[in-house]
């Protein structure tokens, strides 16, 4: 399959029986029919489903390390992700957030599409679930570049502002896929660190560090 820029596709990354299952959890648990769009959904609490996930998401971390030459872990786990009728996004890249002056306020904000959690996201990828749905296609404007995947295709791509994307319109069923965001080590131990963690800082004396380190 054909390669343009960095956007990479894998067919059948997900094979038919894997498909069947995540969307087969999905209905049982009815994680997926809730009432409101943009139906995101984490499979922490279903020991069996996490599992799953956890070496799902390892093994996409690993080919996404595999093409770019660059250790990554995900920044949040993987979520599955249910597109309703009528829902859309609007081209934006996933680690741009945009910046203006709030003229109500007179301070700088941030978009809330793209929130500060985003800055740390290097690569995105997404595995499709189904096509039985109409609209739907992925696309990439400055690569002229539209995709509608098929089940089990896995797409992963970086996330500056060079791999600008959106999702035209579902217009007829549900799109079912699983997301996942990479960043590197060093950016997710600065975002656990520095901004999850909410605990006073530790004040560390270096030169008894150093005496520490350098014994024995």
């Amino acid at each position: 399959m054909p390669q343009i820029g960095n956007v990479h596709r894998v067919p059948n990354f997900l094979n038919a029986a894997d498909v069947k299952a995540v969307l087969e959890y999905s209905a049982k648990d009815n994680v997926l029919q809730q009432s409101t769009s943009r139906a995101i959904v984490q499979a922490d609490y279903n020991t069996e489903i996490a599992d799953w996930t956890k070496a799902y998401t390892k093994k996409v971390a690993k080919e996404v390390t595999d093409v770019f030459g660059l250790d990554v872990v995900d920044t949040c786990g993987t979520a599955l992700r249910n597109w309703y009728p009528g829902e859309k996004q609007d081209p934006h890249s996933d680690c741009e957030s945009i910046f203006f002056d709030d003229p109500e306020t007179g301070n700088t904000v941030m978009t809330p599409l793209n929130n500060f959690s985003s800055i740390f996201i290097e690569y995105a990828a997404l595995t499709y679930l189904n096509d039985d749905y109409e609209g739907g296609e992925i696309y990439f404007p400055d690569l002229d570049l539209e995709i509608k995947p098929s089940p089990g295709e896995l797409i992963f791509f970086p996330g500056t502002q060079h791999y600008v994307h959106g999702v035209k319109e579902v217009t007829f069923g549900n799109r079912y896929a699983l997301m996942t965001f990479f960043t590197t080590p060093k950016l997710k131990y600065i975002w656990k660190t520095f901004v999850q963690d909410r605990s006073d800082m530790v004040i560390v004396d270096r030169d008894e560090q150093q005496s520490m380190n350098s014994s024995g």
